[in-house]
């Protein structure tokens, strides 16, 4: 049996397709890829591969795609990136399987084929980089006050800067329901509240109710399966009229600083000033 191959064709396929691995690659490591080391790389592999069509090594395929890493990835002085090595080898494996899928599917060229499989590709490592940022992003808390007690999902906003403005304490937004959920109804007239001032687009000044609860405990994802928690005493919780996520994923916006000693040991100087901060309003 005989196939017919164009050589300009075959080149010009496999350096366009070596620069969507390698542009997919430098995603997935988060590495910035300049367009001079991704059209080298993209070139020697895509020469390598022509090489090896042509000498009928099919088999030595890893070679191109070894050759196309390490002309993007590898710089003089610097040991060889075998970690992003390994990640456009998997890129690989995952976009022929996509490319594979796509064309029993459609049967359409390649190139369109190659496209579409990019694309998935694309938004797929998107899509995971997002899933893993808001698990980052995201902390469950759980809130005493007196004998009650409820948990929430909390989003950890370090655009946050709420303060009570007497006492300069970081102030935490929690949503109606939750408070309702936790004190009770009509619960500004059996504990009493006070006022937090805030602003946001489009409104120059605005009031927050504001209670002090007993404590509140912060759990947060650590690397594996691990978790650490961080119990904060008489943190001050601002109560929100309206919603804090329209897909009410979270019902508590924290303050950054009540989660940024998460990962600081135990006995450090931040674990000392909050409580420093309930015997102050112990004794206010």
């Amino acid at each position: 049996m005989y196939y017919e191959l164009y050589i300009d064709q075959f080149f010009l396929e496999h350096l366009l397709t070596d620069g969507l691995l390698l542009a997919l690659t430098a995603l997935l490591c988060r590495s910035r890829l300049r367009a001079g080391r991704l059209l080298a790389g993209s070139a020697a592999g895509a020469a390598v591969m022509t090489f090896l069509i042509c000498t009928g090594c099919v088999v030595l395929w890893p070679l191109s795609l070894t050759a196309a890493g390490v002309a993007a990835f590898w710089r003089r002085g610097e040991p060889c990136p075998w970690e992003k090595l390994l990640a456009l080898l998997f890129v690989t494996c995952c976009f022929g399987g996509v490319l594979g899928a796509l064309t029993e599917l459609f049967g359409l060229p390649v190139l369109w084929m190659a496209a579409g499989a990019g694309c998935a590709l694309r938004y797929g490592i998107a899509w995971l980089y997002r899933k893993r940022k808001r698990a980052a992003d995201t902390a469950l808390v759980t809130i005493w006050w007196g004998e009650r007690q409820v948990q929430a999902e909390g989003l950890i906003d370090t655009g946050n800067h709420l303060r009570e403005p007497l006492t300069g304490h970081p102030v935490s937004i929690l949503s109606r329901d939750t408070a309702e959920e936790l004190l009770g109804a009509g619960w500004e007239a059996r504990k009493g509240f006070f006022l937090i001032p805030y602003h946001t687009i489009g409104r120059k000044q605005g009031w927050m109710r504001a209670v002090a609860v007993d404590r509140m405990a912060v759990t947060l994802p650590r690397g594996g399966d691990g978790q650490e928690a961080l119990e904060i005493s008489a943190p001050i919780l601002a109560i929100s009229e309206g919603a804090l996520s329209e897909t009410e994923h979270y019902r508590m916006i924290l303050h950054p600083m009540h989660v940024e000693d998460a990962g600081c040991s135990r006995g450090s100087d931040k674990r000392q000033i909050f409580r420093k901060d309930r015997r102050d309003q112990d004794g206010s």
